[in-house]
């Protein structure tokens, strides 16, 4: 029984690892619905998140009064549970005061992390403080780091590709809570057993100070690649969160593995010295093959398709592997050897662990907000690996011996030759290799901008201009928007006031203030706004209109705080249903919300995509029939995708409004797409068919956003959609023409 202590504490760290990545997926789930993606709140709340594990951490390490830490152990992981839990509840409440705070900006950054402290800081705080407190009964403190990253590594994996699609976020905090249960239950029942004597390890060569510096040197660079990598790899990866999911699988398991070595016993400051330039080296071979395989593949499906995220799952893994990996394992392996230096036992493990949890903070802040805007991913990168190179040599000197110059000194020059091969930012020119490899014409690049919201790059191709984000075509000047807006003035009788959520290239947003709606706008990359006339050379006008507004912001986010009623919210060209985020604006929670900023006989516009599985677009469509008293679909052969409309009035279409509206008001619209027969003849379902149909499917919700998750049903065999035949299908004909209010369908 002396040994089960010892032998146990890697299993019950793994467990607390498991539960804290679990939490920390659910809880930035959750704070992105009140909050915004934007990348700004993002990063100031993970920094919130490890200020919890750092401070429990360096609470650990220094103090020294209970007898039996496994049963403080124990009790850290119990509290843990139950403060998350009350965590989760208050963060799925904190919309309530989002929505009561109304100004004419998001919420100040002071706000979002005063209301998001009381949920995160408690539990962070008890977690962090779990490794120096197992730690005082363990011998190899290093180990338990290791198990407790491999554990996160678990919790990722379960979490992201299966429970939270699955069973939903509160059945995944809920089990989360379990795990800490149990590890405090086995904790408890091991405190019988007799406490081993802690080994004493060797002291240390040089001061503490300075290997606390370089492991908070460490941690800056850890996350701070982290930040980069979620950018500067998306459009190899996809934006989908099991593409990031993979990447972070890959970078906790390398750590995990690299902790588990056991640290040099003899010269252990050469060995730090050794390992932080091989750290440097290992940022610049991610950096340099990034633009190695970006010009090396073709244009990937899976950036647009669920399915082949699956079909090409083997390359996906071989591309985080070779990009993530070398990276990991140096990390990893640095926290041995920092544990051996400051002398061994807990107290050398909470202290590394705290300073490096800070340096990571830093560097997510520093990457996030200026990296990023000023240097751009792809040169921050190489700016990490000269910074990590540096410290290696740093430490070769606090070493003194001439042989410790050696090994960082060979390490940092290969560094500068895998920076000279990465060159500049190759993220344009692998947007222009893949599309000169679809067969398609060559391709002008209007702009190419990069900041802290993400890379936006305009095409032309034989005067079609397309926006990329992140790599990835979202929108255009094509005439979806154009037709959206023409939609919400037949059915929202004469609309005055009008919100357009996702700019993008405009064209919603152009259309509906030509047809003389005062307009809102919603985006949120600042960029596209700059380069608005690329699509439109009228934009200016548009933009700068007396009336319309724009707002730089996350489109939920504005409605939560925003006040005003319109007459039609049309939501634009949105990215692929299965892409991070997106599933905000298709739940039921987030239809209702917009339900609440119509006015009686407002309309609904909502743009949806193909390449889903026909589940996620009745999901949806159940979801808005929840919300509105009266729903419509239209679509046509030549776009793709199709339209959903919700009102709180019968969508009735009194004949000739269209064409009398665009002769006052738009006359450059008339004809193409916005004929007005062309347009009547769209509609595919009567309401009552429709709304038969959608029932029989639970709306798509905030608790299980499955549109963004799946892998379930790829296991069951469901039918990816490429167009709207679903709709036929289900609907066994399609329905007639709205019939115009008093008069006979033309």
């Amino acid at each position: 029984m002396r040994d089960s202590r010892a032998a146990a504490a890697p299993f019950l760290m793994a467990l607390s690892g498991a539960s804290a990545l679990a939490y920390e997926l659910v809880w930035m789930r959750q704070l992105s619905r009140a909050f915004g993606v934007t990348v700004h709140a993002v990063a100031g709340l993970v920094a919130l998140y490890m200020a919890g594990l750092a401070l429990g951490s360096a609470w650990g390490a220094r103090a020294r009064r209970p007898a039996d830490w496994l049963r403080v152990y124990a009790w850290l992981e119990l509290a843990a549970g139950l403060c998350a839990l009350a965590g989760s509840w208050w963060l799925g409440r904190i919309g309530i005061f989002a929505a009561g705070y109304s100004s004419d900006g998001p919420l100040p950054a002071w706000l979002r992390l005063a209301l998001a402290a009381p949920a995160l800081l408690p539990p962070t705080f008890l977690l962090g403080a779990t490794l120096p407190a197992l730690a005082r009964d363990s011998e190899r403190p290093a180990l338990l780091y290791g198990a407790n990253t491999l554990g996160a590594m678990g919790g990722l994996a379960l979490a992201g590709f299966l429970t939270i699609g699955g069973i939903g976020e509160r059945a995944t905090i809920t089990w989360a809570a379990a795990l800490n249960a149990l590890a405090a239950a086995a904790a408890f029942w091991l405190s019988r057993a007799p406490r081993p004597k802690a080994a004493d390890f060797p002291g240390a060569a040089p001061a503490p100070g300075a290997v606390l510096a370089l492991f908070a040197l460490s941690g800056f660079c850890s996350l701070g690649c982290e930040v980069l990598w979620s950018r500067q790899f998306a459009p190899l990866l996809g934006n989908s969160t099991y593409a990031f999911a993979l990447i972070l699988l890959v970078y906790l398991g390398g750590i995990g593995l690299g902790s588990c070595v056991r640290a040099p016993r003899n010269r252990p400051m050469e060995s730090l010295a050794a390992l932080l330039a091989g750290l440097g080296c290992a940022v610049a071979l991610s950096a340099a093959s990034a633009r190695f395989i970006g010009l090396s593949l073709d244009s990937p499906a899976f950036l647009y398709s669920p399915l082949q995220v699956f079909a090409d799952f083997p390359l996906i893994a071989g591309e985080a592997v070779a990009l993530v990996l070398p990276t990991a394992l140096i990390l990893g392996m640095l926290f041995p050897v920092g544990v051996e230096l400051c002398g061994g036992g807990a107290s050398a493990a909470g202290k590394l662990y705290a300073w490096s949890t800070v340096g990571a903070i830093a560097g997510s802040l520093f990457c996030g907000f200026w990296g990023i805007s000023r240097l751009g991913a792809h040169a921050g990168l190489l700016a990490l690996s000269a910074l990590a190179s540096a410290g290696g040599l740093g430490a070769a000197a606090l070493a003194r011996r001439r042989g410790a110059w050696t090994a960082p000194a060979a390490l940092a020059g290969f560094s500068l030759l895998l920076a000279a091969f990465a060159g500049k930012d190759p993220s344009l020119e692998i947007l222009l290799n893949r599309l000169t490899r679809r067969g398609g014409p060559e391709a002008r690049v209007g702009f190419h901008d990069e900041s802290p919201a993400a890379t936006i790059t305009g095409t032309d191709q034989d005067g079609r201009r397309t926006l990329f984000v992140n790599g990835i075509a979202t929108s255009g000047a094509s005439g979806e928007g154009t037709l959206m807006s023409a939609l919400a003035q037949v059915f929202a009788g004469d609309p005055r006031e009008a919100l357009v959520i996702c700019f993008g290239g405009g064209n919603a947003f152009r259309a509906s203030s030509l047809l003389g709606a005062r307009v809102d706008g919603v985006e949120l990359v600042a960029g596209v706004l700059r380069h608005a006339s690329f699509f439109h050379p009228d934009a200016a006008e548009h933009l700068f209109k007396p009336g319309n507004r724009i707002f730089i912001e996350d489109g939920r986010n504005f409605l939560l705080r925003s006040a005003r009623l319109y007459d039609a919210i049309i939501i634009d060209g949105n990215p692929p249903l299965y892409s991070a985020g997106t599933v905000n604006l298709y739940t039921r929670e987030f239809l209702a919300l917009a339900r609440s900023r119509l006015r009686p006989d407002g309309v609904l516009v909502l743009w949806l995509p193909t390449l889903s599985f026909e589940s996620d677009y009745w999901q949806i469509l159940s979801g808005l029939g929840e919300s509105f008293e009266h729903i419509a679909v239209w679509r046509q052969p030549l776009l793709s995708g199709f339209l959903a409309l919700g009102s709180g009035r019968p969508l009735e279409w009194p004949e000739g409004t269209l064409a009398r509206r665009l002769r006052e008001r738009a006359p450059a619209f008339r004809g193409g797409m916005l004929n007005e027969g062309y347009l009547r003849s769209g509609f595919v379902a009567d309401e009552r068919a429709l709304r038969a149909y959608a029932s029989r499917f639970a709306p798509l919700s905030d608790d299980r956003p499955t549109v963004e998750f799946p892998l379930p049903r790829l296991w069951r065999g469901e039918p990816l959609m490429e167009d709207t035949e679903f709709l036929m299908k289900a609907l066994a004909r399609p329905g007639p023409p709205l019939k115009p209010k008093g008069s006979s369908p033309p």
